[in-house]
């Protein structure tokens, strides 16, 4: 077993008789994965991808549909799709999303790891969310009539 930091000489991996794998990474850390699991895992990043294909074949199909000069929200679909995409090739590539953008706040609370395509999908979300509720602020305030005497 193989104890420390993280390396490709530092990980260890041992098949059992009952083929289970362990694998040793970091300090006194252990992970066992049996064939059940392994397909459980592949199986989920599976579905993952194919989710997250069929949502970048509706940003697109939202894309196309777009008036011509309507930048903003082509901005903003640009960023969901920019996000959606960059973690679609680290779960193609990878095997699973690569956060490294961690940040400590204050009396030791640390915010959860992200990395840039999530930060493009959330302001591409709250841009495109701030849009909607202008638009249907102004929709409101374009059929509201005044009162008659005023």
């Amino acid at each position: 077993m193989c104890f420390g930091s993280v390396q490709s000489d530092c990980l260890r991996d041992k098949i059992t008789n009952n083929g289970s794998i362990s694998l040793a990474f970091g300090t006194f850390s252990l992970l066992t994965i049996n064939k059940k699991e392994t397909t459980m895992v592949w199986m989920t990043l599976i579905i993952l991808i194919g989710v997250a294909l069929i949502a970048v074949g509706i940003i697109l199909s939202f894309y196309r549909n777009l008036a011509p000069g309507d930048r903003f929200t082509a901005l903003t679909l640009g960023l969901i799709l920019g996000g959606a995409i960059g973690n679609l090739l680290d779960r193609i590539f990878r095997a699973e999303v690569v956060d490294f953008l961690h940040f400590r706040l204050w009396s030791g609370y640390s915010w959860p790891d992200f990395n840039f395509a999530d930060s493009f999908i959330v302001v591409g979300v709250a841009l495109l969310l701030l849009q909607l509720i202008a638009a249907e602020g102004e929709s409101r305030a374009g059929n509201s009539t005044p009162e008659p005497g005023t």
